[in-house]
């Protein structure tokens, strides 16, 4: 009988999961009445030709061949939206965000991976923590921020210069600017330098930091099937429980995660103590009590008890700001030097409108932003390399592209 009743239960489950990713290759869609391309493969559909590192040919015929909304493949039928129209972008990010909310199994990675901060909540927890967080978003505050990032990128300039002093040499930008984004989060947005820039040596967190994303990819398929594991125990048994499974992708995953946590819980627990305690030199040895986290932990001290923040949402801040903030910083400014690189009558005329401007001096805040053409050379950029080319909604997969029949070569004017 129990045989029976267990037959039964895996039949009933295996139904489930074949209808569940399975359905949309049979069902009709609204999508379905877009235009797009067909789909490369049954299992993959598009992916292989939308992640091909190469694969610009593919995305320059979706530009002049389907129009600004279109209708991709994912896996197993699933369809995509693709847009590269800067009003639909606007709406779905910005407008009606909490119209389109995140997958349910994007929202569990998230949670699992960095903890229950901004990138792990929804609805009215989720503006619980964007009011506690928004004055260190402010204006006021990144001109504070500034001297610090001045600060920092003279260190790397030092860095740079002390190695091409004997004459040209090869150079990893990308790992430079991982590294200088990662002290430019640590000291303004922690209080904390991770990396003085003067020499190569080994740094397992930064390291840990920029293995995220491709280790993602790695395991794609099972951080989808998240939503259909069932919550059993504890989350200290459940991640005994994976770390017993014999995947690769997942124990290295596991090792950033426990790499990632472990640092930003360290960083946390020596602010909290040094402003508990009133130790103000303590606070104002990097960053001058100004940095992102000592700011919001005095306001989380002052808040009112419904909107103080719990201890782990606060070390789960920390880490969102250190992925978040090193990733998307480090990629962008390499892409830049890329693009300036291959563009020697661009990267002058920057030089030239920055070296006026300054006049010897640091630029302030208002000075800074009110450059025109270096406003124009990042707008193209991140135009050309979205830092965020794709979102995973609760409604279906949304991948916001530039339009490449306008974008075949960079250009700033």
């Amino acid at each position: 009988m129990i045989v029976l009743l267990l037959q039964s239960t895996l039949i009933c489950g295996v139904t489930w999961f074949l209808w569940k990713y399975f359905r949309r290759s049979i069902v009709k869609s609204p999508l379905d009445n877009l235009p797009g391309p067909p789909p490369q493969s049954l299992w993959k559909g598009n992916l292989g030709q939308l992640y091909d590192r190469h694969g610009w040919d593919f995305y320059r015929e979706i530009g002049e061949k389907y129009g600004p909304v279109v209708k991709l493949n994912g896996m197993f039928g699933h369809k995509i939206l693709y847009i590269h129209d800067p009003k639909a972008m606007h709406s779905i990010i910005v407008k009606d965000q909490y119209t389109f909310e995140i997958a349910s199994w994007a929202m569990k990675g998230n949670l699992a991976i960095l903890g229950p901060g901004l990138l792990s909540t929804l609805g009215d927890h989720h503006r619980k923590q964007r009011k506690l967080l928004n004055p260190v978003f402010s204006i006021n505050h990144m001109r504070h921020m500034l001297p610090i990032f001045y600060q920092v990128t003279c260190q790397l300039r030092d860095a740079i210069e002390s190695r091409v002093r004997n004459g040209p040499a090869e150079i990893d930008m990308l790992g430079w600017m991982g590294r200088t984004a990662l002290e430019l989060i640590g000291q303004a947005g922690l209080g904390y330098s991770f990396d003085p820039l003067v020499r190569d040596v080994p740094d397992a967190f930064g390291d840990a930091v920029k293995s995220l994303v491709p280790t993602l990819f790695e395991i794609a398929f099972f951080r989808r099937a998240l939503p259909l594991v069932p919550e059993i125990g504890s989350p200290a048994f459940r991640r005994k429980v994976l770390g017993m499974l014999p995947i690769k992708g997942i124990q290295k995953l596991l090792a950033i995660v426990d790499t990632i946590h472990m640092r930003s819980t360290e960083i946390f627990v020596a602010k909290k103590d040094a402003l508990l305690k009133g130790d103000e030199s303590i606070l104002q040895q990097i960053g001058e009590g100004k940095d992102l986290m000592s700011i919001l932990l005095k306001a989380n001290m002052a808040a009112s008890v419904e909107d103080k923040l719990e201890e782990k949402e606060l070390i789960a801040q920390m880490s969102t700001f250190i992925f978040a903030a090193m990733d998307t910083t480090s990629n962008a400014l390499a892409l830049t030097l890329d693009l300036l690189s291959q563009h020697p009558d661009v990267q002058e005329k920057l030089r030239k409108e920055i070296v006026e401007a300054r006049d010897g001096r640091d630029l302030p805040y208002d000075e800074l932003v009110e450059l025109p053409y270096l406003d124009a050379v990042c707008r193209e950029t991140l135009r050309l390399h979205p830092l965020r080319p794709s979102f995973s909604g609760n409604h279906g997969r949304m991948l916001f592209y530039p339009s490449l029949n306008l974008s075949e070569a960079w250009t700033v004017q």
